[in-house]
């Protein structure tokens, strides 16, 4: 495995698989399809304001991390 721009090794699809689900962090070699965010709090979905994602019920704004990344 080639190391990204980061500096760090990607984990592979097989210990992603391994896992059982998908962590939403973004791995370059996630198996699982793409979900969309949902709010930690309340399970709804989340929209983009202002590069944070804000719940769409409850308003809880979910800060992201990494130019991008989901925390939750």
């Amino acid at each position: 495995m080639s190391r990204q721009d980061n500096g760090f090794q990607p984990l592979s699809r097989e210990f992603l698989l391994a896992r059982g689900n998908c962590c939403d962090s973004g791995c370059a070699n996630c198996p699982y399809p793409k979900s969309d965010p949902a709010c930690p709090v309340c399970g709804a979905a989340l929209e983009e304001i202002r590069t944070k994602l804000v719940c769409t019920r409850c308003r809880t704004i979910c800060e992201t991390c990494c130019d991008g990344g989901r925390v939750g």
